[in-house]
């Protein structure tokens, strides 16, 4: 038997597993109803590691907290790796274990509640500020006045495991992604998603300086990095992002993507040309859908010569805080030259809140965009309002402008023979 996948489904027959496992076992996947099974998991995961020690393909997903993951390690065939366990403690020693693991290219991390709860996940001991030691007992250490577990890395400790790996999937609290990321080697890595979850533990704590420490972290070790992904919890009015907070990603010059969801970010014109023009390879950017108390203009649009010559897809808002926006009042006025032109970007969603447009304005705008971007596809609208604006029209109006364009050059070679 090559695979074992038991499904999340509590009338399984929990004796058949065992009898798949043995040297040819290459995918493992446990759900909740297995991992939550404290007797079966122990029994299960001990047999794994003895009798299928090969496994390339691992998954584990569950919520309960007193299971030990630490035989993973032992694993040292892995290449893939999903370890989606909510509430267990991801300690550094438990890291350098897995950064040990010279083949895994994938990994998919849940990085656990932000304080050690039980004893197989207790944090290593190192001296912190002043030379003093973090005290360790049994039941792991005790938490910290401020509300959040200090950083258990220490520059003694090594940065050099995970050699091998090339996708990174993390999950969890953006206060918790410092102590996760900073014992790890990006050399390799090639795209990287970050989904935050809530910490009620850190509730009132501001998230900025967390959120540059991680990117920092990020920037500095992702030589050959193509994707970032960032989706940010459901709240993001609570925490906004804005480019102080997310500029170090900009030094990642080499990026093809870069994707922001879910979140609520402020940015001006000058702040949307600083993005825009810091990739030399950048081929899809997806800025958050919504604004908070600042938003880029459609003017910022209607500079095409600063846009990453290579940028082929772009997402954006144009609008802050469910407030209206308005179109700029002369656009007869504004002309784009066509060597300025941005020869190649093919769709371009916007956010916006400028309501329905007159049948001049759209004329206008669409006019506008085919110049700016002469070899678009499509433009359409995106967000909690694009059922209220009128890119639609625009859209229409300028296919006709292309279409017109092309017959004016068929002519044209048509009368040069």
């Amino acid at each position: 038997m090559k695979e074992i996948r038991i499904p999340n489904d509590q009338n399984v027959d929990l004796s058949v597993p065992f009898l798949g496992l043995g040297q040819t076992l290459e995918a493992l996947e446990l759900n909740p109803n297995t991992v939550g099974n404290l007797e079966f998991f122990q029994a299960f995961f001990t047999a794994v590691v003895t009798d299928s020690p090969q496994i390339r393909h691992l998954t584990l997903r569950g919520d309960h907290s007193e299971i030990d993951i630490s035989p993973v390690s032992l694993l040292k065939s892995l290449h893939t790796l999903e370890l989606n366990l909510a509430n267990v403690y991801i300690s550094s020693s438990l890291l350098k274990g897995l950064g040990n693991l010279e083949h895994l290219i994938k990994l998919k991390l849940h990085v656990g509640s932000s304080v050690a709860s039980n004893a197989y996940e207790t944090p290593v001991l190192v001296k912190s500020g002043g030379g003093k030691k973090k005290s360790k007992s049994k039941n792991g250490p005790s938490k910290p006045a401020s509300g959040i577990w200090p950083d258990v890395w220490h520059p003694s400790l090594p940065t050099t495991g995970f050699q091998s790996l090339k996708k990174l999937d993390l999950v969890g609290p953006v206060t918790s992604m410092q102590r996760i990321m900073r014992p790890m080697s990006f050399r390799f890595l090639e795209a990287f998603t970050y989904h935050e979850t809530h910490d009620n533990s850190t509730r009132g704590t501001a998230a900025g300086p967390f959120w540059i420490d991680f990117l920092e972290i990020l920037a500095e070790g992702a030589h050959y990095l193509k994707t970032v992904t960032i989706n940010q919890y459901d709240d993001p009015w609570e925490s906004p992002l804005s480019l102080p907070l997310i500029s170090p990603i900009l030094r990642i010059h080499n990026l093809v993507t870069l994707e922001i969801n879910n979140a609520s970010i402020s940015l001006s014109d000058t702040d949307f040309v600083i993005i825009v023009s810091s990739f030399s390879s950048l081929k899809r950017l997806a800025l958050p859908d919504m604004c908070n108390s600042n938003s880029p203009t459609l003017m910022a649009l209607w500079q095409p010569s600063i846009i990453c010559s290579t940028l082929e897809e772009l997402k954006i808002c144009l609008f802050c805080n469910n407030a209206g926006s308005t179109i700029p009042t002369d656009l007869k006025a504004i002309r784009i030259r066509h060597q300025d032109a941005h020869k190649s970007l093919r769709r371009l969603l916007i956010s916006s809140a400028f309501g329905q447009l007159s049948d001049m304005d759209v004329i206008h705008v669409a006019r506008i965009f085919n110049c700016a971007f002469p070899e678009l596809l499509s433009i359409e609208g995106c967000g909690s309002r694009a059922g209220q604006e009128s890119w639609g029209r625009v859209e229409l109006f300028r296919n006709a402008l292309q279409e017109m364009r092309e017959v004016v050059t068929v002519d044209r070679q048509v009368f040069s023979f």
